[in-house]
This record gives C-alpha cells, structure tokens and sequence, in this order.
C-alpha cells in the first residue's frame, strides 16, 4: 500500500522548474518607417539569491536596454525586486524605473505609484515565466507592470510548428497575445532546450519588431551556434 501512495504523491505534486543561467544572441530586424538589422542579447545570471535577466538590442539609429533583478522563492514564483529600460534613438534617451515594494505591496514608475498584485511580473520575467509555464504545464495568463500600469497578457498556445532558423529547422512551442486588431506579440519556444525563447515577433499597426536566435549557451551545455545559411 505504501509503494502506492508515494507514487500517488509523486504524481500529484507539482512539476518545479529550476532557473539555469544561460546567454543568447540574436539577429534583429526592426521596422518602422524603415528597415533596420542588428544584433541583440539575452543573459540571466546569479548572485546569491537574486537574479539578473539582460535584454540588449543594437541598430544603427538606436538601442534599447532593459535589467530585471528578481527573487525565486521556494514555489518558483518569480519576484521581482527592480525593472530598468533605457531607448536611445538618434542620440537621444529615455529612461524608466520601476521599483518593487512587496511589504507595502507598492510599486514605482519613475515618480507614479501602483498598488501592487499579487504574482505581478516585469517585462523581462513575463518571458521566464512563460517558459515555466510551458516546462510545467502552468497558466499563460500574466500580469505585467510596463509604463506605470498593470496589465493582463493572455497567451493563446497555437501548439508545435516548425520554424526555419540560423541554425535550421526546429520543431518550436508557439504562443501568441494579440492585444487588439494592430498589436500582436507571438514567441516560439525551443522544448528541447528547457523552452529557450527562439523567436520574437512584435507587430503593431507602425512596423514590427523580430529577434531570431543565432547563438545560446547555458552554464551546463555546450555552445549551441547557428550553421551559416
């Protein structure tokens, strides 16, 4: 009877899915009025108990930097603690900040103020957490606080399909938010790479906005490189 109630117990806990630190480049088109091509990166690393997730995108006008340092507490929930994004276009800057305040469930925008929720996520953990949702069977709907608001992000998952890439083809989780009929945001996943983030496509009635990944490496891999095409 015991070996059976373990086995109960095993199948019914939830599946956890561990942080690994990795590094990823990717080849981006940016199009507004005109096209343009760069390069872009994503890094997560540790320190101790608080993480940093990096996204870097460079063309030739301008470059956008976004940081998010979080916590992982003992569930997986991802916190976040502080969200920095910097945009430089033809030499010029704007900067944003926010601030988490869990005690007081208060959270900052440069100078506003919002009530915080509980499980709100930055722009940079809405991507990890969809990873764990995907690794462990989780909800694709989010709450993110970008611009000094919180907002709903409802994932449809469009199931497996394979995608032409740098470094071939892959068989690729794809999701897709379509806030109204001018913006949409659709991600595809790698499963064979604890759900790696492949590709990005960001779309609104001005251009669009896409990475593709040429490179990635985890702290337990070896370097995963696109072949020439």
């Amino acid at each position: 009877m015991k070996p059976i109630l373990c086995l109960l117990a095993v199948l019914l806990s939830p599946i956890s899915w561990a942080l690994t630190p990795f590094s990823a480049q990717y080849k981006m088109t940016w199009d507004t009025m005109i096209t343009l091509t760069g390069d872009a990166t994503q890094t997560l690393t540790r320190d101790s108990d608080t993480w940093r997730m990096q996204q870097n995108a460079k063309a030739s006008i301008g470059s956008i930097s976004e940081t998010s340092v979080f916590r992982s507490n003992v569930a997986g929930d991802l916190i976040p603690l502080e969200f920095m994004r910097d945009t430089t276009v033809f030499g010029r800057t704007k900067s944003y900040q926010s601030r988490f305040n869990w005690n007081q469930n208060t959270a900052n925008w440069n100078d506003d103020q919002v009530t915080l929720e509980a499980g709100v996520l930055d722009p940079l953990t809405l991507q990890l957490s969809l990873r764990q949702a995907l690794n462990t069977g989780g909800s694709l709907s989010v709450k993110v606080l970008d611009r000094g608001r919180i907002r709903d992000y409802d994932f449809e998952h469009l199931g497996q399909v394979e995608l032409d890439t740098p470094a071939g083809t892959l068989s690729l989780v794809h999701l897709r938010y379509q806030k109204n009929d001018d913006r949409t945001t659709e991600l595809w996943f790698d499963p064979s790479r604890d759900h790696l983030m492949v590709r990005l496509l960001a779309q609104n009635d001005k251009g669009y906005l896409e990475l593709l990944l040429t490179q990635a490496s985890t702290h337990q891999d070896a370097e995963l490189t696109a072949a020439p095409q």
